[in-house]
């Protein structure tokens, strides 16, 4: 066990301090969050993309007008408040530990989807960022949803090309931009498949498609997404 990872354990025992605020818990909870660290669930979402939206449409504006190449996605929480905190602790303060928590998040949304995926998969990271941060986010929830569901997680993309930080881009920015810089691990066994791909947030869904049109020309059958968050209605980055 890693120094960081037992240091990480005895500040936050599992079922005994929030993963969060650090909190005492008075019961064991399933996300190890205390009640005011629990993020806003999507109430209801967009029929393609799973934002949540509050009116009585089936599809979100963004779906209604544009076209995406990937079948579906979802996603249990919105990006906001403490969602916005837990993927901040999990990308950047190096707390590896909490792609566990979040998982169990996105099991619990995707067990109510009537999709079967043949494989996992994930949105890649380029290596330069990856050995900087010392590992894909992406990569360990899928590995945590893998573990949960059974189901072998393929290391099917790569990002061939080293992009800015896409969180400081707007929506054409970010599609310009992700556009050529996906492309596809050749051996991976993705040719007939249905694949879940997997990310931390899904907000104008650029990344999502670029991964999805690559994996659909390798071969792919259908392509779902599963996401810890996602942006409520239509991103303000539009």
């Amino acid at each position: 066990m890693k120094l960081k990872t037992a240091f990480l354990q005895m500040l936050y025992p599992e079922g005994i301090k929030c993963n969060l605020c650090g909190k005492e818990l008075f019961e064991e909870t399933r996300f190890s969050l205390c009640p005011d660290c629990i993020p806003t669930f999507v109430g209801k979402p967009c029929l393609r993309c799973g934002r949540s939206i509050s009116n009585d449409a089936e599809f979100c504006l963004e779906c209604q007008n544009g076209e995406h190449f990937f079948d579906r996605a979802y996603a249990p929480v919105v990006f906001d408040g403490t969602a916005v905190k837990l993927i901040y602790k999990l990308k950047y303060g190096n707390e590896k530990y909490l792609a566990k928590y979040l998982a169990r998040m996105m099991f619990d949304c995707f067990e109510k989807q009537s999709y079967i995926p043949d494989l996992i998969t994930f949105v890649p990271m380029h290596e330069k960022r990856q050995k900087n941060r010392g590992y894909n986010q992406a990569e360990e929830l899928a590995k945590e949803l893998g573990e949960i569901m059974g189901l072998d997680v393929v290391n099917s993309l790569q990002r061939s090309v080293f992009t800015d930080n896409l969180a400081r881009m707007n929506a054409q920015e970010r599609r310009n931009v992700i556009q050529n810089a996906i492309t596809l691990n050749k051996s991976a066994p993705i040719k007939g498949k249905q694949i879940l791909l997997v990310d931390d947030v899904f907000t104008t869904g650029a990344t999502s498609n670029a991964c999805t049109e690559v994996l659909k020309r390798g071969g792919a059958k259908r392509v779902e997404v599963l996401t810890f968050a996602t942006a409520k209605e239509i991103p303000l980055l539009i």
